[in-house]
């Protein structure tokens, strides 16, 4: 018998001629809300911290919640201290959100980041009737500047509502 198993799969879509090397090691470090920014406006099912109710090591999903009821509504988080290892350099900071809708409308999740009042939210994605992750990938931080340890320290997560309610 031969057995195979796939652990990682990556597509280069590069033109470059070091097709050849290995893929690059990626390191990746996990923040989680730590407390309320402003504005939390998205209503909690339990409780008054809107970030008690996100901040699971793992989803609860319907014990624990906060929504929204109409769009541009908005919910900040800020997060858990970073510490750049030696010898890495930051590629991005990818906003990861779990999330489903109740309804029948086109209601949509957009992920952002607020850096010292200026904020920058990725395309509107549209939820499911069923817990799904969301994803979005900022390459450089709100101001556009590139990554470092102290403006991720400083950066604040946003959800907002967006779509049909």
């Amino acid at each position: 018998d031969l057995n195979t198993f796939v652990d990682d799969f990556y597509a280069d879509y590069s033109t470059s001629l070091e097709a050849h090397l290995p893929p690059p090691a990626y390191t990746y470090t996990l923040l989680r809300p730590t407390a309320d920014g402003t504005p939390t406006d998205w209503v909690c099912n339990t409780g008054s911290d809107n970030y008690a109710n996100v901040d699971d090591v793992t989803p609860d999903d319907d014990t624990t919640y906060n929504y929204a009821t109409a769009i541009d509504v908005v919910d900040e988080f800020t997060l858990t201290d970073f510490s750049l290892p030696s010898g890495f350099v930051i590629n991005s900071v990818i906003v990861k959100a779990r999330a489903k809708k109740t309804g029948v409308s086109d209601a949509q999740l957009q992920l952002g980041l607020d850096q010292s009042g200026t904020e920058e939210y990725a395309t509107g994605q549209s939820i499911t009737t069923t817990y799904a992750y969301y994803r979005d990938r900022f390459t450089d931080d709100p101001l556009s500047a590139s990554w470092t340890d102290s403006n991720i320290d400083s950066v604040k997560l946003q959800v907002k509502s967006a779509g049909t309610f």
